[in-house]
Parts: structure tokens; C-alpha cells; sequence
């Protein structure tokens, strides 16, 4: 893979591996902090589909239509991401018994905690 970006900048290749990272990673920490719904196979089809996606933007962008063609793919990639583990979380409604416990966890006062 590094043959295909040998005369890319180095800029620009850190601001792609960030691409790629908020678009697998990005979606199921947010949501795994922020959203009671988000389910194991919701968490994994965010981070396959975010992977898939921001690979296939940065490496094959020909086979994109021209206003889907961007430098930084991470204006895509990364809603993407989080629409796939919604979609998938919604279609799979299978929540972990303990997420109100961990929820309490997260986001409680250190002092209630104790």
C-alpha cells in the first residue's frame, strides 16, 4: 500500500490515517459513551464499514462519482461510520443488560460512585 502513496506528503498522509481512525473508531466511542442503544453488532459494522469506506475512498477514489472525490475523505467516512452502527444497533436490539449500570458509571461524580 505504501507504493500506491510514495508522492503523497507527509501531511497528507497523517491527515489520512486520521480519516481512517475517526471513521472506524470515532462512531463507537462516542456512541458507546453517549447512546444507551448501540449493540456489539452495531460497534462492529461501524468499525468494518468505516474501515471498508475510508479505504475504498482513499485508494480507489476513480471509481467514485467526481462529487464524492475529496483530498481528506473524512467528511464521508466518518457520518458513515456512525449512521452504520445506528442502522445496525436499531435492526439488532440486542442491548446489554448492563448498560444502565455502566451509563451510571461513566457519566456520575466520583464521589456517588463510591
Amino acid at each position: 500500500m505504501g507504493l500506491l502513496v510514495k508522492d503523497a506528503s507527509i501531511g497528507h498522509l497523517v491527515a489520512l490515517a486520521f480519516t481512517v481512525a475517526a471513521s472506524t473508531f470515532t462512531p463507537i466511542f462516542i456512541l458507546g459513551i453517549w447512546w444507551r442503544g448501540m449493540t456489539e453488532k452495531g460497534a462492529i459494522a461501524g468499525l468494518l464499514i468505516g474501515l471498508g469506506v475510508s479505504m475504498w475512498m482513499i485508494f480507489l477514489p476513480g471509481t467514485l462519482p467526481s462529487f464524492l472525490q475529496f483530498k481528506i475523505p473524512g467528511i464521508i467516512t466518518v457520518p458513515v461510520g456512525f449512521l452504520s452502527v445506528i442502522i445496525v444497533s436499531l435492526l439488532d436490539r440486542k442491548v446489554p443488560a448492563d448498560v444502565n449500570d455502566f451509563m451510571k458509571r461513566v457519566h456520575s461524580k466520583e464521589s456517588e460512585t463510591a
